[in-house]
């Protein structure tokens, strides 16, 4: 798992970089109750260590300066890692519209 700070304005770069790389599906972009949209992709994920494993990115703007990646990846059933990611990515979310 990573957590990544940006600047808001790279969110339509990270987004267009992630929509173009061909081992990711781009899976939802929604409307929080603060109106704050996100992106989650999913698909094979080269992580820090230079390994691929399957996972899910989540794109985040905070609703001010900064925007969040939110890396989750692992290797084995993609269901368990389904359930794990989406998880943490929501309590996330949640944590973020709360201002922390």
């Amino acid at each position: 798992m990573m957590l990544e700070k940006r600047n808001s304005n790279d969110y339509a770069a990270q987004v267009e970089m992630l929509s173009a790389d061909l081992r990711l599906i781009r899976l939802d972009k929604k409307i929080t109750n603060n109106e704050t949209e996100h992106e989650i992709f999913t698909g094979l994920i080269n992580t820090v260590s230079n390994a691929d494993m399957i996972g899910f990115v989540l794109l985040a703007p905070d609703g001010n300066d900064a925007m969040y990646t939110l890396t989750y990846a692992g290797i084995g059933n993609y269901s368990d890692i389904r359930i794990e990611a989406l998880n943490i990515m929501r309590s996330f979310l949640n944590r973020l519209q709360a201002g922390f």
